[in-house]
């Protein structure tokens, strides 16, 4: 049962994965891309931000990004997402390095059931309980360049997530992580 379970969840996580992907192109090929100038011009990130949230390959001299989420009850409403990292330095695009670093550096999408709901610049956030529906809900992480496009190595994507019940006292049901930390505790229940 605990299989079927995983494979399910693994296997929802890439359909809605897959579904805002092709959504986004849909919109993008309808002429819903939206530029914006950049203000600061980062090697290999000239001109033009592109919102398309398409893979881009991390440089090879440079490690795969670990990410891992980690979420917690929280005690007035919803829960608070620890984004669990290594390899990568997350931040605002104003504080991009222009000079040649030993990491990958930019900031995380937060998608839940699907649906994107914000850029990530920290490693703390609070989740809102409006935000989920009643039953399993997934809460979703991509690490992405400081032009929008998710980091990737060989078309894998570095993106990590929970399947959660919210109305169950053990509200993890299932993680993720395509890139994940070694030895952390994925599930949590704040006591």
């Amino acid at each position: 049962m605990k299989s079927s379970l995983w494979l399910f969840s693994l296997i929802f996580s890439v359909a809605a994965f897959s579904q805002e992907t092709a959504q986004q192109g849909k919109q993008i090929s309808q002429g819903m891309q939206h530029n914006m100038s950049m203000t600061k011009t980062m090697p290999g990130h000239e001109g033009m931000m592109d919102h398309s949230h398409e893979p881009v390959a991390i440089p090879v001299n440079l490690p795969v990004p670990k990410l891992e989420v980690v979420l917690y009850k929280d005690d007035k409403s919803g829960f608070n997402l620890h984004i669990q990292l290594a390899d990568f330095q997350l931040e605002a695009p104003e504080f991009a390095s222009e000079k040649p670093l030993s990491y990958v550096q930019g900031h995380a999408h937060l998608f839940i059931n699907g649906q994107k709901i914000q850029r990530i610049y920290g490693q703390y956030l609070h989740l809102p309980g409006t935000l989920f529906k009643p039953g399993i809900n997934q809460v979703m992480v991509t690490l992405n360049n400081h032009d929008h496009k998710i980091w990737s190595r060989g078309k894998k994507q570095v993106v990590a997530s929970v399947f959660l019940d919210a109305g169950k006292a053990q509200f993890v049901q299932h993680s993720f992580s395509s890139s994940p930390l070694l030895a952390s505790a994925l599930t949590h229940d704040k006591k």
